[in-house]
């Protein structure tokens, strides 16, 4: 049921342990000194064995199994209260402390995304030169085949109305790594306003991106359009 929650931040983890828990003191730290409410929302995407937080003040929800990082998140969307919502990687390459003028920017944007491309951006700790090229390459191919709009589509925090959440993921079909593209995608199809909010973004080891994800990708940058093609994106029924 909903509540006057003013945020719900999401972390979608799988196969985490050191990082999990650096990762909820920071954020948790950062949440308690602020004045607006909040929630966090753990979603473990199928984690052997099952993650533990229990002494953290979380939710915690677990995929039966692995399901990709992007179903993840849309099961944290399903479950998250607030009026705000907000998912960021458990590796916190962007601070927790970006949360609130993200905040600050959904007063005036349904859907604010992080980039490490937009003027004002900085990157304290440079990924390895090929996967920094891969991305650059993922949005330009996002651009060209999905039209998606944007200097960064990757950066790992995102945040969005409590409307434009809910019914962005329920569309959501791209379950992996190429969510985020769809998001935007869906976010352009229904006329929703875009920011690119510049942030600081620092590198951090242990990706779960494997070498044979980038096929996948490039293939489901193809099935978004398909999927629109065929008018799959007009309803959420038979997701």
């Amino acid at each position: 049921m909903y509540t006057k929650t003013d945020v719900s931040v999401i972390i979608p983890v799988y196969n985490e342990t050191v990082r999990l828990i650096s990762g909820l003191e920071k954020v948790l730290l950062y949440l308690t000194h602020q004045r607006y409410t909040w929630e966090l929302i753990i979603v473990d995407d199928g984690s052997t064995p099952p993650i533990h937080v229990k002494k953290f003040p979380v939710s915690v929800y677990r995929l039966p199994k692995n399901m990709g990082k992007g179903r993840a998140i849309a099961y944290g969307v399903e479950k998250a209260r607030g009026k705000a919502i907000v998912f960021t990687d458990v590796d916190l390459s962007v601070s927790p402390e970006t949360i609130t003028p993200l905040l600050a920017k959904l007063k005036r944007y349904p859907v604010v995304i992080g980039s490490r491309r937009k003027k004002g951006a900085t990157i304290v700790v440079h990924q390895a030169v090929i996967r920094e090229s891969a991305g650059r390459l993922f949005t330009l191919l996002s651009n060209v085949i999905c039209a998606v709009g944007v200097l960064d589509v990757t950066c790992g925090l995102k945040g969005f109305t409590r409307e434009a959440a809910k019914s962005l993921f329920s569309l959501q079909r791209i379950h992996r790594w190429v969510f985020d593209t769809e998001i935007v995608f869906l976010a352009r199809k229904k006329g929703m306003s875009v920011y690119e909010m510049p942030v600081s973004w620092v590198n951090k080891s242990g990706s779960k991106v494997r070498p044979w994800d980038s096929v996948a990708s490039l293939v489901d940058l193809f099935r978004i359009r398909w999927n629109d093609i065929l008018g799959r994106y007009n309803t959420d029924r038979d997701k």
